[in-house]
């Protein structure tokens, strides 16, 4: 299968639309303090708009909400009222958090800053509580859509040991068209993700960078080596 491409942080109906008709597997609305926040009537406008694009062009998209150390009972209610196909994970989640959200497609974030990350990493992987690692920037100031990128080669370790428990994969932060097909080859991700990189301002796409970061991460994946493991998100 085609390497997964998520476009995170995706706050108007155009936008969505837009993301599809490039091809994308899924979008992201992000439900935490962030500059790209909506609200949940917002939210579901933006999935619905999606859909509809997605349906039009004979195949799915997912429509991923980002959370951040939010109580089990407002995720439930959001994953339902939205609805959502994935619940993304982006904070301190403990395990028990998880398991109170059982029944629902989780995302859990790992933001990768040294050998910690990794035992993180093969923690999450082994718990099987989620269908889906997503590997970001560590930074201080914010918990996702920085810009940055996290160490390529430690994000690489850290999808070797996901894949070898049979987690998939997706690899975040900082990516861009100009550098999508370098992190690919490098780290041979189930997927990627981009937000910030694919923005004229925050919360606002730019359509043709959208399409260009698809392009770049399936031309990459094309002319790769097989991937640790294939995303079926």
């Amino acid at each position: 299968m085609s390497l997964f491409v998520k476009i995170c942080g995706i706050a108007r109906t155009e936008d969505a639309e837009a993301a599809v008709r490039s091809g994308a597997d899924a979008i992201g609305v992000v439900f935490a303090q962030s500059p790209r926040r909506v609200s949940p009537e917002r939210a579901a406008a933006v999935a619905s708009a999606a859909r509809e694009a997605a349906r039009a062009a004979r195949r799915e998209v997912l429509v991923v909400g980002v959370f951040v150390n939010e109580l089990p009972e407002r995720i439930w209610e959001l994953a339902r009222a939205v609805p959502l196909d994935v619940v993304q994970l982006h904070g301190d989640e403990p395990p028990e958090l998880a398991r109170a959200l059982a029944g629902l497609r989780l995302a859990r974030a790992v933001r990768l800053r040294g050998d910690e990350s990794l035992r993180e990493t093969e923690a999450l992987a082994a718990s099987r509580l989620f269908e889906m690692l997503l590997f970001d920037a560590y930074s201080r100031s914010a918990r996702g859509g920085t810009g940055e990128s996290p160490d390529w080669n430690l994000a690489a370790r850290a999808v070797s040991i996901a894949a070898e428990r049979g987690a998939r994969t997706i690899l975040a932060g900082g990516l861009r068209p100009d550098n999508v097909g370098q992190a690919v080859r490098l780290v041979r991700p189930s997927g990627v993700d981009a937000s910030s990189g694919v923005e004229r301002s925050p919360g606002l796409k730019d359509p043709v960078l959208v399409e260009r970061f698809v392009a770049e991460a399936r031309a990459a994946d094309s002319d790769s080596a097989p991937r640790r493991p294939a995303s079926v998100l």
